[in-house]
């Protein structure tokens, strides 16, 4: 899977035009060819001035953070650049590339230093659009202080004994969901969502399988969508991905309510001692 992606990345950079703002692709050899590097996405989609941008920016906050010291900082830009070879969230402007946060503070610090050093340029000039944008509005949080002390001495208190409820807990059911779940003998991957592969590829309609039909679908089967036929080891380890999943959501979810209960015990025992 990995080699596919980056022998794609190769065939945009080697085959397709790279312009100065950015290439749209209309006579690829097959639909299916994408790119999932981040960095061969911006250039290619982008082009090449938005490339040098971002890099620029990059390149800037990383040397801040090394001069700060900042080592979580950059632990989370590590992974995100390292990630960022093999999947196009870098070039999502959303939610999905944290690290445009860190860029962004980088930047406007960069202006208030640059501000303070030369007031009066134009762009550092302040620009009120509304005169009620100064104003702050307090929303009061009463008792958020009490309920946080109360849950932090539970917590305290019974950590042992949830830690060990949601091990158990995690443990018991992710051997319950590896025991009962139902393993297909093949998945049917709709090509149109999947990475290109070179496999097996048939059609399917969903509404007219076969009655010995025992695989899963993923994605489109109206009897005209390619479909991947994946089998051998992806179907163990969806399970085991499954089980995993399962698993650790079994873990939080005993400890919550390990610490609920314990709480709900110490108020009550709380409560008995100030009778008393």
């Amino acid at each position: 899977m990995m080699n596919t992606r980056w022998n794609l990345s190769r065939y945009f950079l080697t085959e397709q035009r790279i312009s100065l703002f950015g290439t749209r692709f209309t006579d690829l050899p097959d639909k299916d060819y994408n790119i999932d590097c981040s960095y061969v996405y911006i250039l290619m989609y982008y082009g090449i001035i938005l490339f040098a941008i971002i890099s620029i920016g990059y390149f800037v906050t990383i040397r801040r953070e090394v001069k700060l010291m900042r080592r979580k900082e950059l632990a989370i830009m590590t992974g995100f650049l390292v990630a960022g070879m093999s999947e196009p969230f870098m070039a999502n402007l959303s939610f999905k590339n944290l690290t445009l946060i860190f860029i962004g503070e980088c930047y406007y610090v960069i202006l208030k230093e640059l501000q303070e050093k030369k007031p009066d340029i134009w762009w550092n000039k302040k620009l009120c659009l509304f005169p009620w944008a100064e104003n702050y509005v307090t929303v009061p949080l009463k008792g958020i202080g009490k309920i946080k002390d109360k849950f932090s001495g539970v917590v305290k208190k019974g950590w042992r004994l949830s830690l060990i409820t949601g091990l158990i807990f995690g443990l018991g059911v992710g051997v319950f969901y590896y025991k009962t779940a139902d393993v297909p003998d093949a998945i049917y991957a709709d090509s149109g969502i999947s990475d290109y592969w070179g496999g097996e590829k048939v059609k399917l309609d969903r509404n007219n399988l076969p009655a010995d039909f025992q695989g899963e679908i993923i994605g489109t089967a109206d009897g005209n969508t390619d479909l991947y036929v994946l089998k051998g080891n992806i179907i163990w380890l969806e399970l085991i991905r499954g089980t995993v999943t399962v698993g650790i959501a079994g873990v939080i979810a005993g400890w919550c309510v390990t610490i609920i209960l314990c709480g709900i015990y110490f108020g009550l025992m709380d409560k008995k001692r100030v009778r008393k």
